[in-house]
């Protein structure tokens, strides 16, 4: 879980919009679709590592993963949702 003071300086680096920390049930999501070796990032590179947590910026569109406490806010490593990904997932607030 990342730190709310930390939360609030954090945006993402594409559109400079507030990130907010994803749900349990999305990053479940996530974490299954890395286990069946399905998930990719932006640069097209399979993610191989179960994710602590995650970011997302307000548009919904690009989750930033945490791996051992560690925000990873660069473009290439960011996960592009999918609706087979999300699939009316409520995003946390």
């Amino acid at each position: 879980m990342v730190k709310e003071s930390l939360l609030d300086m954090l945006v993402c680096p594409d559109t400079r919009e507030p990130l907010r920390q994803i749900d349990e049930r999305l990053l479940t999501r996530l974490n299954e679709a890395v286990a069946a070796g399905h998930l990719r990032n932006v640069a097209g590179l399979q993610v191989e590592t179960p994710l602590d947590d995650a970011l997302i910026a307000e548009d919904g569109h690009k989750v930033f993963p945490i791996f051992d406490n560690i925000t990873v806010l660069i473009t290439d490593e960011a996960i592009e949702l999918t609706e087979e990904l999300t699939e009316n997932q409520v995003l946390s607030t």
